[in-house]
C-alpha cells in the first residue's frame, strides 16, 4: 500500500514538474523499482533545474548583429542632432524689441524710419516691434522688424539694423525692404560667419524669392555699414502656393 502511494506521488510529480519531453519516460511506473524510479526522477529534475537556471546562450552571431545595430542607431541619432544643430544654430530668433533695447533707443529708431504724419502713428509701432541681437566686441548689432503693415509696400517690409555702443547714439548699419513670406524651412535672416572687422560682428545671410527660385545674399560689416559681399541663386524652387 505504501509503495503504491510512493509510485503515485512520483508519477504526479513527474507530470506536474517535468517538461512534456520527460513525461513519457516515467509512465508505467510499477514496472520500475523504487530506487530506479527515484534515481531517474532526480536526474531528470536536476537536468530541468540546470536548464532553467542556466539557459543556453544565443549564437555569437546574434551578439555581433546586435552590436552593429546599436552602433548604426547611435550614429544616426548623432548625425541627426548635428545636422539639426547646424541648420538651427544660426537662425535669427526674434524677441520683443522692448526686451532687447531701451525705450530711448526704440524711440530713436522709430523716429529715423517713420514720418510724423504717417499712419499708423509712430507711438503705436513700438509695442509690435521685434528685435534680434548679435553681440560683438564692445558693441552689438540689433536687427529690427517693425512688424507693421504700415511699413510694408510692393517691394516688401522694412528691416533695419543698428550698431549700439555704450554711451553712444545708435548708428544705422543696415536697411532693406524684404519679403518675409518664404517657403517652410527657409529663414529670412541667418547669422553667418564673423566678418573680418574689429567688432567681431557676424555676416547676415538674407534669403529672398526671385521668380521661381530663391536668392541668398550675404551682407558683412565693413567698419561703417553692412555691405553686400556675395549673392547666390539657390536651386530650391518655389511652389506657386509659396510665391509672394
Amino acid at each position: 500500500m505504501m509503495d503504491d502511494q510512493i509510485y503515485s506521488d512520483l508519477a504526479a510529480l513527474d507530470s506536474e514538474l517535468l517538461p512534456p519531453v520527460f513525461t513519457p519516460t516515467l509512465s508505467n511506473t510499477k514496472e520500475v523499482s523504487k530506487g530506479e524510479l527515484r534515481r531517474k526522477f532526480r536526474a531528470k529534475l536536476a537536468d530541468f533545474k540546470a536548464e532553467f537556471e542556466h539557459p543556453k546562450s544565443p549564437p555569437a552571431e546574434w551578439f555581433a548583429i546586435g552590436r552593429w545595430f546599436r552602433l548604426g542607431i547611435g550614429l544616426f541619432l548623432l548625425l541627426s542632432v548635428l545636422l539639426s544643430s547646424c541648420s538651427a544654430a544660426g537662425t535669427v530668433s526674434w524677441q520683443k524689441a522692448e526686451n532687447a533695447v531701451s525705450a530711448q533707443v526704440l524711440q530713436e529708431v522709430v523716429k529715423q524710419n517713420t514720418d510724423l504724419n504717417q499712419v499708423p502713428a509712430p507711438q503705436t509701432i513700438v509695442p509690435s516691434m521685434l528685435a534680434w541681437t548679435a553681440n560683438g566686441r564692445g558693441a552689438k548689432l540689433v536687427l529690427f522688424d517693425f512688424n507693421n503693415s504700415g511699413l510694408c509696400g510692393a517691394v516688401g517690409c522694412l528691416y533695419t539694423g543698428y550698431l549700439i555702443k555704450k554711451e553712444q547714439a545708435p548708428t544705422q548699419v543696415f536697411s532693406s525692404y524684404l519679403r518675409p513670406n518664404l517657403p517652410p524651412g527657409k529663414a529670412l535672416f541667418v547669422a553667418g560667419t564673423t566678418s573680418d572687422n574689429d567688432l567681431g560682428l557676424p555676416c547676415l545671410e538674407v534669403t529672398q524669392p526671385e521668380k521661381t527660385l530663391l536668392r541668398q545674399s550675404s551682407y558683412c560689416y565693413n567698419g561703417s555699414y553692412y555691405q553686400l559681399a556675395r549673392s547666390t541663386l539657390l536651386e530650391t524652387k518655389i511652389n506657386s502656393k509659396n510665391k509672394v
